[in-house]
């Protein structure tokens, strides 16, 4: 098989992993515009995909995690580093969601240019259970 369709074959592998995932699943190209948007992530932001594909998002994004959410892409794309934070987006109807936020260079030897991870968890309902400790 030539090299351009094992590549295209293992992208749509990744495609088909990510589309699977329980946890909420955003891709980003370079450019900034969500090319991937998976069924948990449809099911926490209350968005279809074909609402949000092509768009940059930034309904998603409240305004005062605007300015840090610059930062953190600023930095990723400087030093390819996966980043993991708490921060909070916003569901269809401005909702709030508290989420945990790990974002991925998908290509690190070009962080300048490369596609952005986005994996979303949920927190609302964890944050505020009480633990249960075994003794």
């Amino acid at each position: 098989m030539p090299r351009s369709q094992r590549r295209s074959a293992a992208e749509n592998t990744l495609k088909t992993l990510l589309q699977a995932m329980d946890d909420a699943v955003v891709l980003r190209s370079a450019d900034g515009m969500i090319s991937l948007w998976n069924r948990a992530a449809a099911e926490l932001f209350h968005y279809s995909a074909p609402e949000v594909i092509g768009t940059d998002g930034e309904f998603l994004i409240p305004e005062a995690e605007s300015r840090p959410w610059r930062d953190l892409e600023k930095w990723m794309r400087g030093d390819g580093k996966i980043r993991r934070t708490a921060t909070v987006r916003l569901a269809r109807g401005k909702a709030r969601v508290s989420v945990l936020l790990t974002m991925a260079i998908v290509d690190p030897r070009r962080p300048a240019t490369s596609d952005i991870l986005e994996i979303y968890q949920e927190l609302s309902g964890v944050l505020n259970e009480t633990p249960v400790l075994n003794p």
